[in-house]
């Protein structure tokens, strides 16, 4: 049997073995390219905080070691109105520009000074269009199982690009992703392998943050 490669007609054996190994070179690649193409999409609307519906998260921060060094919990109804709670400390309100700090998630709260951007709602959009631009390492794992639950997996490597208005400052890091397959909102979202401007090193630290949804939630400024 006769295989035609590149215009050159080759017989059985090693040439058949070669051509067939260009292929499944060309299949990855195309195989990597649609899934980075999927991640993409994926990162501009089921995991844009914007589209997101009110919920609240745990964020815990691990060492290299994986021990817990930190961990937050979060309320919020969209990513301009939210109350984050720093475990064994304080809790901080923002809605807008404004900002007030209180020791629980449910106040008293204490006006406090901010520094938000102009406009922060575009601040987060620049950032995360610059992390869809970047993006590399795509992963498409399919189905997997976490605490009893299926959910799909996603993973990827970005960062955003050098900000004039923040002495070009920068940053990135490993991050994956876990979807529930009906409703495709994110559950759970862990971060590794940061890197940034201000470190000429890649953090071996770890985050993981899960979430629960809650159409109810309202955050509101202090009476």
């Amino acid at each position: 049997m006769i295989l035609q490669y590149f215009g050159r007609s080759v017989k059985n054996g090693a040439g058949a073995a070669s051509l067939l190994a260009l292929f499944a070179v060309f299949d990855s690649g195309e195989a990597h390219a649609a899934c980075l193409d999927e991640v993409k999409a994926l990162y501009a609307n089921e995991l844009n905080a914007y589209d997101r519906p009110p919920y609240r998260a745990v964020k815990i921060y691990y060492d290299v070691d994986g021990n817990k060094k930190s961990g937050f919990d979060h309320i919020v109804e969209t990513p301009l109105r939210t109350i984050s709670f720093v475990h064994g400390g304080s809790a901080a309100l923002t809605i807008d520009r404004d900002a007030w700090t209180g020791p629980t998630s449910e106040g008293p709260w204490t006006k406090s000074a901010a520094n938000f951007p102009k406009d922060r709602r575009e601040t987060h959009e620049r950032i995360a269009r610059e992390s869809i631009a970047n993006m590399t390492d795509a992963k498409c794992g399919g189905s997997v199982e976490i605490d009893g639950k299926p959910l799909l997996h996603f993973g990827f490597t970005t960062k955003s690009d050098p900000d004039p208005e923040q002495n070009g400052q920068w940053f990135g890091a490993k991050e994956d992703v876990y979807l529930d397959p009906d409703s495709k909102r994110v559950m759970r979202w862990e971060q590794a392998n940061f890197i940034s401007s201000w470190s000429k090193d890649i953090s071996r630290e770890r985050t993981v943050q899960t979430f629960e949804y809650d159409e109810t939630i309202k955050v509101n400024p202090p009476e």
